[in-house]
C-alpha cells in the first residue's frame, strides 16, 4: 500500500522512532500491527499528548509514509476532520474515534495505492 520510510537500526530506536511506528496506520495495512493494537496505541498517545495533537501527529506520519507530498490533504479537509473527530470523541469515546480515523486513512491509502498502480501501468 504505502512505503514506511527509513527504519532505524535495531540498536538505534529512540522513543520518537517507536512513537512514529505506532502512529502510522500503514503498519496496520501491512500487518505489522493489528487494528486493535493501533487503536490502543493511539488512545494511549492521546492520553499523553491530547487528542488533537495525537490526530495531527497521525496525519503527519501517514502523509510522510505517502512520500510527504500532501496526498492526504488533497483528500480531506484537515480542520474539519479534526473537529469531527473531537466531536465524535465527546459522544463515543477515544477508541471509537481512533477506529474511525484508522478506517478512513486506510481507505485513503488504498485509493492512493490504486492511483499509483494505474499511473505505473500507463507509463
Amino acid at each position: 500500500m504505502v512505503k514506511h520510510g527509513p527504519s532505524p537500526k535495531d540498536d538505534q530506536w529512540s522513543e520518537e522512532d517507536v512513537a512514529r511506528v505506532l502512529a502510522n496506520p500503514a503498519h496496520v495495512a501491512n500487518g505489522t500491527v493489528t487494528r486493535e493494537q493501533w487503536v490502543q496505541a493511539a488512545v494511549r498517545m492521546a492520553e499523553d499528548q491530547g487528542t488533537e495533537a495525537c490526530i495531527q501527529r497521525i496525519l503527519l506520519v501517514f502523509d510522510e509514509s505517502l512520500d510527504g507530498q500532501g496526498r492526504i490533504e488533497a483528500r480531506l479537509n484537515r480542520p474539519e476532520l479534526i473537529q469531527d473527530l473531537l466531536e465524535r470523541e465527546a459522544k463515543f469515546g477515544r477508541e471509537s474515534t481512533f477506529a474511525a480515523l484508522l478506517e478512513g486513512l486506510l481507505e485513503i491509502g488504498d485509493q492512493i495505492a490504486g492511483q499509483h498502480r494505474d499511473e505505473q501501468s500507463e507509463g
